[in-house]
């Protein structure tokens, strides 16, 4: 089962961006995407984690720093 640790938004006139950072039983990954923003943010969250493209490992510490875990990053 896969869990969605953190995540955060920006916003701006063109759009929403979402980024994600989940952990599943493997390890942990971090997802960007573009999306069409929903009223909820769990679902646009999921879709960012579903469509999103992956982020390196040094990405995913400069959106969500600490949270990363550089023992399990990447195995996703």
């Amino acid at each position: 089962m896969t869990k969605i640790i953190t995540k955060t938004w920006f916003n701006n006139s063109k759009g929403t961006v979402g980024v994600v950072l989940a952990e599943n039983e493997y390890g942990q990954k971090g997802f960007i995407s573009s999306i069409q923003s929903t009223l909820s943010e769990d679902d646009d969250a999921q879709t960012v984690l579903d469509w999103g493209s992956s982020l390196s490992q040094s990405q995913a510490k400069g959106f969500f720093g600490d949270l990363v875990d550089d023992d399990k990053y990447g195995n996703f």
